[in-house]
């Protein structure tokens, strides 16, 4: 979790600092990209600390589904707006 959070700190100045250039952004994206898998791959494992044994094969499940769910579950609350 600390290697992919330092390496999107890292990246974001990067682009930031990189004032709108083409490799400055690009250099800052691909470092950024390479914390991502640690940063996604963090909740199933903190769930699997935090949960007891028998409710671990729920933990995947959240992750992969809430872009599928969230459209199903908001569309009624934005058709009413």
């Amino acid at each position: 979790m600390v290697i992919g959070t330092f390496a999107t700190v890292i990246g974001a100045w990067i682009r930031v600092l990189g004032q709108w250039s083409f490799w400055p952004v690009l250099i800052g994206q691909v470092i950024a990209a390479m914390g991502q898998p640690f940063i996604l791959n963090a909740p199933p494992k903190l769930a699997g600390n935090w949960f007891p044994g028998w409710f671990l094969f729920l933990c995947p499940i959240p992750l992969p589904s809430a872009p599928l769910l969230f459209p199903l579950v908001s569309f009624p609350f934005l058709t009413q707006m």
